[in-house]
């Protein structure tokens, strides 16, 4: 885990596992290519739980986490699954948890500003575990797991049970693509990619 994410854990998630309902109830699972010890980050619940793996590059690294866990059933229980980077926020839950009361919606994305074809965000987005294949997230299908998200999350958009995240800038996400990659901006969006709010977590 790289030293940015540690911090992020440290300074920054604290915060939001203390004051936001959606964690009081929610089950951790962290998925790292080298073991830490879970009790570094206190203010998780001691239940958590780590998940190694061997890194397989950084695209499909990314997905690794998602294919193994539905290969070995481990969403099965669960009504919701939220996958999130360690330096990605969640800042509010109100609207994440009325949208996901609605039965009409099967899952909350990003969109990456695509110009053809679909492009997800893979640092954040949350699903029905029951609205995916047992198969999905098996194997990279395009050269970026945006696209391949995109690919597997197809038949929900197309279905219009998709609820795009609010108040998400899509011009800082395009105009930052080619150099931080796709990741969520927005003052005023419930969830943030955004490494410079870690020194405001820091002086808090």
């Amino acid at each position: 885990m790289s030293k940015s994410h540690e911090e992020f854990l440290e300074f920054c998630w604290p915060k939001y596992l203390a004051k936001l309902p959606l964690f009081q109830y929610a089950d951790f699972c962290f998925f790292s290519a080298e073991w830490f010890d879970l009790s570094r980050f206190p203010s998780f619940r001691k239940d958590s739980s780590l998940r190694l793996y061997d890194n397989t590059g950084y695209q499909d690294g990314a997905m690794l986490a998602m294919k193994r866990a539905t290969r070995r059933g481990w969403f099965k229980n669960y009504d919701w699954i939220v996958r999130v980077n360690p330096d990605v926020l969640i800042r509010n839950d109100t609207w994440l948890l009325e949208t996901m009361a609605d039965d009409s919606i099967d899952a909350i994305l990003v969109n990456c500003g695509q110009l053809q074809g679909i492009a997800i965000n893979t640092d954040f987005f949350a699903y029905r575990p029951k609205a995916m294949p047992n198969n999905a997230w098996e194997e990279m299908i395009h050269d970026n797991n945006e696209q391949t998200a995109g690919k597997y999350f197809k038949s929900i958009v197309e279905g219009k049970r998709v609820a795009w995240l609010p108040d998400v800038d899509d011009l800082a996400i395009l105009e930052n693509r080619l150099k931080t990659g796709c990741r969520v901006h927005g003052e005023e969006s419930p969830v943030i990619h955004d490494h410079s709010v870690l020194e405001q977590c820091k002086e808090e």
